[in-house]
């Protein structure tokens, strides 16, 4: 399986994430992936403004988009104070909930969205519009001070827009439920679990996504190379829980701090998956 166009349900995503900031564009993955990019099934683009310019890139390259991730949230919801200012800007860069659904719609694409996001009637009321055509809404956990009240949030807007006849997912991101000073801290370990018992109650709700951020950005990565932090047989409970509850979904996330995506130093990303292969969490073609 490859990440050409094909009829299978793509379970295994790539982030296009390490592609921002890069003349490339999306020509730059299977650079950042090399062996691995094979394993994955098609992409999740961020919905930026010039969202157009990277589909038609996308169709030139082969690549098959699935999902486009849209806006998360108002500047009071991020975690980090000194952080809130950036995180605006780059939320305001992306394109509009109203045009998600639309360009969804217009493509067959699925729709995702932080779950602050649907506070806003206009954007709630946006998927609820374009309910008929559209393949799926994802609704993800935000990276909110209160975890456990984010992903609350999530859960309820899932639920809320099922009411409404939308097709509604939950998509977890493990990082976003733990603390950002706990990814790379002593704590590590325990926080993890937590998130795992909170993934656990999630899978109530029926069919959901996972997010997995790998990369060098503290606040929105696994410590994926940091071996003794983060064990082999941490990944191998987090795979048993998606063989468990027969999780649909699973995007993996290169995040990296502006620097590094800068000089492009993204070895990391191999690393990253090698060790999800390795573990269960992506099996192997």
């Amino acid at each position: 399986m490859n990440i050409l166009n094909s009829g299978k349900i793509p379970k295994y995503l790539l982030s296009s994430d390490a592609s921002l900031l890069q003349a490339q564009g999306l020509a730059v993955l299977p650079k950042i992936y090399g062996k691995y990019f094979k394993l994955f099934d098609g992409l999740e683009l961020v919905g930026t403004r010039w969202i157009g310019g990277t589909l038609k890139q996308a169709q030139q390259l082969g690549l098959k988009t699935v999902c486009i991730h849209g806006r998360m949230a108002g500047i009071g919801d991020f975690e980090r104070t000194w952080e809130r200012p950036i995180m605006f800007l780059l939320n305001q860069s992306l394109i509009s909930t109203e045009k998600l659904a639309k360009i969804c719609e217009q493509n067959g694409f699925e729709a995702l969205v932080h779950a602050p996001e649907l506070r806003k009637p206009t954007s709630f009321q946006a998927l609820v519009d374009y309910k008929e055509k559209l393949r799926c809404v994802w609704v993800e956990n935000h990276p909110s001070v209160d975890k456990h009240l984010a992903l609350t949030q999530a859960v309820s807007f899932v639920r809320k827009l099922r009411e409404q006849g939308v097709k509604a997912k939950l998509v977890f991101d493990i990082c976003h439920a733990i603390d950002w000073q706990n990814l790379t801290g002593p704590d590590f370990p325990q926080a993890f679990y937590q998130a795992l018992d909170w993934l656990k109650k999630c899978c109530q709700i029926g069919s959901l996504g996972l997010h997995i951020g790998i990369g060098t950005a503290p606040r929105d990565s696994l410590p994926i190379a940091n071996e003794s932090l983060l064990t082999d047989e941490m990944l191998k409970d987090l795979a048993a829980l998606i063989r468990r509850f027969k999780i649909k979904r699973v995007v993996v996330e290169y995040s990296a701090n502006i620097f590094d995506l800068l000089i492009q130093k993204t070895g990391s990303a191999q690393v990253g998956v090698e060790r999800l292969v390795k573990t269960g969490i992506i099996k192997a073609a």
